[in-house]
């Protein structure tokens, strides 16, 4: 897996010219940024006072003559163009003075809107939380997101409390600022970001990985996993205690499969029946040959993640069967060391007399709304998935925006809005839309007061 990849918006950004990078800690900016009576105060941290963090921008400067060759970020005016609904978390591709430097090479066409630093969770920010960073790998994730870094490892974990105590902070002064949900459908890993087309499915991060302490850092942001309604409902949350939750996880990165040491993660394991013996589910995109699901750490198609919410088909002794992917899977939850919690909330199945509805990775508008604004229609592709019928998925209440921005280098570019309505759900290890007339949502905590 690589541990990033260009935003789908940039995936045709042609050659750069490695002489624009000057390794300087100030990166080329614009005129419009720097010249304007807000560029004055730019490089002031957006931070609570308590973190005493610093900025040091990412590089923002054209790398070639086409119109998509500059990096690594685009400018725009959120949330006044476009709403702000995620904070992704991530690890950091290398230490924290690697991580500053080559988010300053405009080249590496990637960025952050802030990096923490392990020893003592210090807080660096690298782009302003206004513009566009390019982390996601998903373009319409990217317009709503603000991203934070953390010095650390997907396959090795490393994260410190320092970190999780100074990440929460931030998380919480952004969460407020922008009206962000401190719950697990706004505050995400980059593993939930969902690919925004069926080809980059198999790229996509599987950071911060399986060692980040979701159960702590959801204790930090004052909003515990598993506080929902206590009402059973047909829906579990997935809610592993992370000291002992200690499965076995590999990494076939190098030349051969390599057991990684016995520590807490955030998963559980999804089987194809309710027994230790059977496969683990198999995603079609990480296995197209049909080959069972691994214990590798970046096999995230047979994993379930602390915070995620899933609809219930069955439940056979100290078995929970799942609705995940199209599949249903399966993972052990015993009365005395529980693995999930009951719950209720919103589902979405697909409307009466539709056998099948597709899955999206992103929620564009549709082509009739591009007329007259001088933007190319985006293509609105589904992704290799399929929701049946008698299938169920827990929906995110909240309003989905559906729009794309189409950034243009030295100006704000312009947002095209859409009147087609999508659901996000969790569908899988990741998040997922659906068409709002392709579903009919339901109340659980309503029908089962």
């Amino acid at each position: 897996m690589k541990m990033f990849r260009k935003s789908a918006k940039y995936a045709l950004v042609s050659s750069v010219l490695m002489a624009l990078v000057s390794g300087s800690a100030v990166s080329a900016q614009t005129a419009a940024e720097s010249h304007s009576p807000a560029g004055r105060s730019a490089h002031i941290p957006e931070c609570p006072p308590v973190l005493k963090c610093n900025f040091i921008p990412a590089a923002y400067a054209k790398t070639g003559p086409g119109p998509t060759d500059y990096g690594n970020y685009a400018l725009a005016d959120r949330p006044r163009d476009m709403k702000i609904r995620y904070i992704v978390i991530d690890p950091t591709p290398g230490d924290f003075t690697e991580t500053i430097k080559r988010f300053q090479d405009p080249t590496v066409q990637v960025s952050t809107h802030y990096v923490i630093r392990a020893r003592d969770g210090h807080v660096t920010q690298m782009v302003r939380t206004k513009n566009v960073a390019w982390e996601a790998g998903n373009w319409y994730t990217n317009m709503h997101a603000i991203s934070i870094q953390h010095e650390g490892s997907a396959t090795e974990g490393g994260f410190t409390e320092a970190q999780y105590r100074a990440s929460a902070k931030l998380v919480r002064y952004l969460a407020k600022r922008f009206g962000i949900p401190l719950d697990r459908q706004h505050i995400i890993g980059h593993d939930n970001v969902p690919p925004p087309v069926p080809e980059d499915t198999a790229e996509m991060q599987f950071g911060p990985g399986p060692f980040w302490n979701w159960e702590r850092y959801f204790m930090l942001l004052r909003a515990p996993i598993g506080k929902g309604p206590e009402r059973d409902g047909g829906l579990v949350t997935i809610n592993p205690r992370f000291a002992t939750n200690r499965p076995v996880v590999t990494d076939c990165s190098g030349k051969k499969c390599v057991k990684l040491p016995r520590q807490g993660a955030n998963f559980v394991y999804l089987h194809t029946a309710p027994s230790r013996e059977a496969p683990l589910l198999s995603d079609p995109a990480l296995h197209p040959d049909g080959s069972p699901g691994t214990t590798e750490v970046s096999d995230w198609g047979d994993k379930a993640v602390t915070g995620q919410t899933f609809a219930v088909y069955k439940r056979v002794g100290d078995w929970v069967g799942i609705w995940y992917a199209g599949e249903i899977g399966w993972f052990r939850d015993p009365a005395r060391t529980p693995t999930a919690v009951a719950t209720c909330g919103l589902v979405v199945t697909p409307r009466r007399g539709q056998h099948s509805i597709p899955v999206y990775g992103r929620a564009f508008p549709e082509k009739t709304a591009y007329r007259g604004t001088g933007v190319y229609p985006q293509p609105l592709v589904p992704l290799q998935y399929l929701i049946t019928t008698g299938q169920r998925y827990a929906m995110d209440p909240g309003r989905v925006p559906t729009d794309y921005y189409a950034a243009e280098f030295g100006s704000i570019g312009t947002v095209v809005t859409g009147r087609d309505r999508y659901r996000q759900i969790w569908f899988n290890h990741r998040q997922a839309f659906v068409r709002a007339s392709d579903v009919t949502v339901t109340d659980t905590c309503r029908h089962h007061a």
